[in-house]
């Protein structure tokens, strides 16, 4: 038995393009908004966000695993651990301004 993955592809997006327009016949059309739905929830609080201190990055970063493979931007937990020292209080100050 061979399996045709032009076929399946096509059964897929065959069935994701037709399941949007079912699903919409099956609802009931309301007036209500969106918001009306979220009565029941807490009265919500704007977030607050403390400063990170370069000895808090510094000992996040320590406690990670040291390895070779890299990051997306070709970085590795062992190299990032070797230059912490020099990065923290840079890397603090960048993550503050971009909370506020």
């Amino acid at each position: 038995m061979t399996i045709d993955k032009g076929q399946i592809a096509q059964n897929l997006m065959i069935f994701f393009v037709k399941i949007g327009p079912e699903i919409k016949k099956s609802i009931s059309p309301t007036s209500l908004k969106p918001e009306d739905f979220l009565t029941n929830l807490p009265d919500v609080f704007p977030l607050e966000f403390a400063n990170i201190s370069p000895i808090y990055i510094r000992d996040i970063v320590k406690s990670l695993q040291p390895k070779n493979s890299l990051d997306s931007d070709g970085l590795s937990s062992k190299l990032l651990k070797f230059i912490v020292t020099e990065v923290c209080v840079p890397l603090a100050h960048i993550f503050n301004l971009s909370v506020t």
